[in-house]
């Protein structure tokens, strides 16, 4: 039965992947083709393709890789069809290489499948294990991580905290690390054949799918592992640079994600934690400079060794196939720095690779590469350096001549779109009016062609919408907002066509979502919300869905829904598939529940503006009177007050400022239309508040209302809680984790646990007896849930909600962190049910550090752990004080069946206030998702 607005498992058709991702996976087999194994003679028909494959393989090494397919394809005319020979697989092997370097990947898959099955006839073990790991290689390029893995190996246990770098002498050993691979993998037939080459090339292959998969712990010590044994003798020249590439990628990521979260903490206040996580990347980035360092040097050691009178040109080519490699590695790391450093010198050296080396689709990546590293910053459209136009424009100008030279229509697009924005740029800095113009329109004709040569290409979607929202961009700044607004929403309806591909095609993306993808939502709203505020300005512009003008704030909010599911997406990864209800669904939830209203927030510049929409009536909007700086001061020091809980008194001047800034512009409207409950869905610093605690000078907004918080209305059930089935299953953690001691504790007791637990069960007095401590396991889980179908799940533990969705957990008993992902996993594998659960309940939670990312988390709880609704703290409260709050809440479900979950919550709340409580003691725990 298909559930709307859950997270939908299933099989992932091919994703379309990001160029970049080109740029850093290593090519672990087939640097380049050969001939080795061909039979000596046997018949003329053979002798002449044993001719073309040598010619085919002259023409590869010069770069002419079209010409080079004609020559092996014809090779294979010399061999009957029906005739499994090892030649026919290597010359299919050799195609696979020339059609990855043309850009066809699926073609490119369909030769290595050929070869495969000749090895396979053959009993060629090491041979047919070499093939799947160059498949797994192109499948991980493709964003099918876990195809790519699975072909190799399914490792167990790997110890993915590792922060620092492993003794390179003393690694972990590869047959402990990886002891349940399915036996077919890769990586297990390169070891029952004793392949150390094909076990080095298995290895890398399997550790860049995971650090693209996101998980940079694995991929490292899977990646030292293949170091360790790629600096064993022969396979030292083949396999180290590539290793140290990938491993120095790995650790720039990890380093990456540490800056992110320490900035998230240095926004909060959170100076000791940010400092703590910025020293952690500091040392991350550090091992990935030293890694890429290393790299470097041993390109300069093979070099010297080199005997120039006596080398073919040709047989360099790998070795500075490697060294571009390296230097992209090493421009892309240094980018990241701050302050970034003098790359110049890293610059020109890669534009001498460029000419040395033949045309291919890797070299016109690198030039794209190389050009958009003269940015200011690293933001997918920012202008270029002052200075630096002539060496822009000649690179990108190469970047064509190598793209059509191939014949690769979408290295084309990348390389005319990238032009197109050079003259966009260029239109920006320019002081004449007429040049100006004159630069405009060379831009939107770049950008026009760039259009057209993605569509021609194949699974080029990924690119269009670059190149849409390009166009939209210079309309706008030519004043033409009918197109400006129709570019926009083309980029945008592309974007949620391929969303499920493209935002889950690379985890780098978690990094480069706010550049690449998110700013352009946002241009959009903008764009939307100051039309829709100009009643004077005319605009003809066509409908979004459901006919909804565009040019209206339901337009907008509209766009606001795809943004808020592009930053689900984004955060899931490929775990998890969104699915939406219908518009008119969303509707439908808004007019049949007359006493909710929705407030939408959306940061646009350096505003924020609020959207209210109450039943059957147009939307509102207004403007929060400060910028967000301020406004992002004040929620910080409305946060701090409330944790303050053990402050005899508290000071409501942020909770009445922010009060008045969200709730008091809409005061009148929401009385006249006597709404009852509040729907909010969040942006930015506003996600990590509680409404609840906000105060008009006599009451809280809780005392007026009843409150919820959604990711998104279109991922929220429009269906009603049904009292009369409800059963509960509690489960509870109240030891902590701590030593031996018990004075070093990672997570504190939480003394009031069974106690919580057994309030609950008492109120549903038919529950099972709670699964507390080292009955909390997630094999217990799994058999209470076989049992009996559950219609609330209450969890008192400890829990995060981290800015990275593998660090999203609750602990078990038994020391688990259990992510949602695999809670989820387990409930959908053990529960019988048609139907989700109507409610979690996860009582000891936190925040983290409160980042937009960590709060995304709390947001798709719901979501991710199978359920309508979750109740959630926003950080860790009096766990006392938790169990009646919650205690209320349950008896007002059940012995009130008119009140909705938002308006039990609420009345539990109003309880604890009435008790004199201060309000960081009630405030944080907050409903998300089905208020009904």
């Amino acid at each position: 039965m298909h559930i709307p607005g859950r997270c939908l498992f299933v099989n992932r058709r091919w994703l379309k992947t990001l160029f970049a991702v080109g740029l850093t996976l290593a090519v672990w087999i087939g640097h380049s083709p050969f001939i080795s194994g061909m039979a000596s003679a046997a018949s003329f028909a053979k002798k002449i393709a044993i001719q073309a494959v040598q010619a085919g393989v002259d023409d590869y090494n010069s770069g002419d890789y079209s010409v080079a397919i004609e020559h092996w394809l014809e090779a294979l005319n010399g061999y009957p069809a029906d005739d499994p020979v090892p030649e026919k697989a290597v010359i299919h092997t050799n195609l696979a290489n020339a059609y990855q370097q043309l850009g066809q990947p699926h073609k490119a898959l369909g030769a290595l499948i050929e070869a495969g099955n000749i090895y396979d006839q053959l009993g060629m073990v090491a041979r047919m294990g070499r093939i799947q790991t160059e498949q797994a290689q192109i499948y991980a390029s493709l964003g099918q991580y876990r195809r790519a893995i699975a072909l190799i190996c399914l490792p167990q246990n790997v110890d993915i905290q590792t922060t620092n770098p492993i003794n390179v002498d003393e690694p972990p050993s590869p047959v402990t690390l990886f002891q349940n691979c399915v036996e077919d993998g890769a990586y297990p037939l390169a070891l029952s054949t004793q392949d150390l080459a094909g076990q080095v090339a298995a290895l890398g292959s399997l550790g860049d799918a995971y650090q693209l998969q996101g998980d940079y712990g694995s991929a490292v010590v899977i990646l030292t592992a293949g170091l360790h044994l790629a600096h064993q003798g022969p396979l030292s020249d083949a396999y180290e640079i590539p290793m140290l590439n990938s491993l120095a990628n790995a650790y720039g990521r990890q380093a990456l994600l540490s800056y992110q979260r320490a900035e998230a903490a240095k926004s909060l206040t959170f100076v000791s934690s940010a400092q703590e996580l910025k020293v952690k990347g500091d040392g991350q980035f550090d091992n990935a400079i030293s890694y890429v360092e290393e790299a470097l040097l041993l390109v300069q050691q093979r070099f010297a060794l080199i005997d120039e009178p006596l080398t073919d040109g040709r047989s360099l080519i790998p070795l500075l196939t490697d060294e571009l490699r390296t230097q992209l590695t090493l421009l892309k790391l240094s980018q990241r720095r701050h302050p970034v450093p003098d790359l110049s010198l890293t610059q020109q050296r890669i534009g001498q690779l460029l000419q040395q080396l033949p045309n291919s689709r890797e070299t016109a990546y690198a030039a794209i590469a190389l050009a958009k590293s003269y940015q200011e910053n690293p933001q997918a459209f920012s202008c270029f350096s002052p200075g630096t136009d002539s060496i822009v424009r000649t690179v990108l100008d190469h970047a064509q001549i190598i793209a059509k030279d191939i014949d690769d229509f979408r290295a084309q697009s990348f390389a005319t779109g990238q032009l197109g924005h050079f003259y966009e740029c260029q239109a920006q800095i320019s002081l004449s009016s007429t040049q100006k113009l004159t630069y405009q329109q060379e831009a939107l004709r770049l950008t026009k062609l760039a259009e057209w040569q993605a569509d021609e290409g194949r699974d080029a979607a990924d690119s269009q919408y670059l190149w849409k929202w390009q166009a939209g961009r210079l309309y706008e700044s030519q004043g033409d907002y009918t197109q400006a607004m129709a570019s926009y929403h083309q980029a945008i309806t592309i974007l949620d066509s391929i969303r499920d591909d493209i935002l889950t095609a690379t985890q780098d993306l978690q990094f480069d979502f706010r550049d690449a993808v998110e700013p352009l939502y946002r241009k959009m709203i903008k764009l939307q919300l100051e039309l829709a505020d100009n009643t004077s300005y005319q605009l003809s512009v066509e409908n979004g869905n459901d006919d909804v003008p565009l040019n209206s704030l339901e337009g907008a909010l509209q766009t606001v829904d795809s943004l808020r599911l592009a930053e689900l997406q984004n955060y899931f990864g490929d775990d998890c598939l969104l699915s939406p209800i219908r518009q008119e669904q969303v509707i439908e939830l808004i007019n049949q529940n007359t006493t909710s209203a929705v407030i939408s927030s959306i940061t646009v510049g350096d505003q924020m503006a609020l959207i209210l929409t109450v039943p059957n009536a147009a939307a509102q909007l207004t403007w929060v009177p400060v910028n967000t700086e301020r406004l992002v001061k004040t929620a910080i020091d409305y946060r701090q007050g409330l944790e303050r809980s053990h402050d005899r008194t508290y000071d409501y001047h942020s909770a009445a400022q922010l009060y008045q800034w969200i709730i008091t512009p809409f005061d009148e409207v929401l009385a006249e239309a006597h709404v009852k409950t509040l729907v909010f869905i969040q942006d930015g610093i506003l996600r990590s508040i509680p409404m609840a605690a906000l105060w008009d000078g006599a009451q809280y907004l809780i005392e007026n209302y009843a409150i919820a918080t959604v990711p998104s209305l279109t991922l929220t059930e429009p269906e009603a809680l049904r009292p009369k089935e409800l059963e509960v299953l509690t489960l509870g953690f109240s030891d902590g984790l701590c030593d031996e001691n018990g004075s070093n504790c990672e997570y504190a007791p939480i003394w009031h646990v069974e106690q919580e637990l057994q309030s609950v069960r008492h109120i549903f007095p038919g529950s099972p007896a709670p699964l507390l401590n080292r009955e909390f396991t997630s094999e217990n889980l799994a058999k209470a849930l076989k049992k009996n179908h559950y219609s609330l799940l209450h969890i008192a533990t400890h829990g995060e909600f981290s800015a990275d969705p593998d660090s999203t957990f609750i602990v078990t008993g038994d020391g688990e962190k259990l992510t949602f992902g695999a809670l989820e996993k387990l409930i959908r594998d053990n529960s019988s049910n048609t139907h989700p659960i109507e409610l979690i309940a996860l009582t000891a939670c936190d925040t983290g550090l409160g980042s937009d990312r960590s709060t995304l988390g709390l947001a798709g709880v719901a979501l991710r752990a199978g359920a309508r609704s979750a109740i959630a703290s926003l950080w860790l409260i009096d766990d006392a004080i938790t169990a009646d709050i919650m205690g209320h809440f349950y008896r007002n479900l059940k012995e009130h069946p008119n009140l909705n979950k938002a308006q039990a919550l609420q009345a539990a709340q109003i309880a604890a206030i009435q008790r004199d409580g201060h309000p960081g003691n009630w405030a944080p725990l907050i409903l998300v998702g089905n208020w009904l």
